[in-house]
């Protein structure tokens, strides 16, 4: 399970959340791993996962997307996804 955050320079709410989606992963999901993107300096990765604007969170399971969060979002319905996504992984 991963995750990748999609942000660029002078974004103020992607500045604002940035650190509070740190905070959640390293407080409750330390296994998993978080891609910090760039849009504006890699606008071809930003372009082959669908990313428009700005900040999106993709939730990846098993090599694929499961959730993705746009523009406005809360870091509770984010935790609640991971929660879930990892109670399933350890039911395997």
């Amino acid at each position: 399970m991963s995750l990748k955050y999609f942000t660029a320079e002078g974004c103020n709410v992607c500045k604002v959340l940035l650190p509070k989606i740190q905070h959640l992963i390293n407080e409750k999901f330390s296994n998993l791993s978080l891609e910090v993107i760039d849009t504006r300096q890699n606008p071809i990765i930003a372009a082959d996962n669908q990313v428009f604007t700005i900040p999106v969170l993709i939730i990846y399971f098993e090599s694929k997307e499961y959730q993705r969060f746009v523009r406005v979002f809360s870091l509770e319905d984010v935790k609640q996804k991971l929660e879930r996504l990892v109670s399933l992984s350890e039911q395997e």
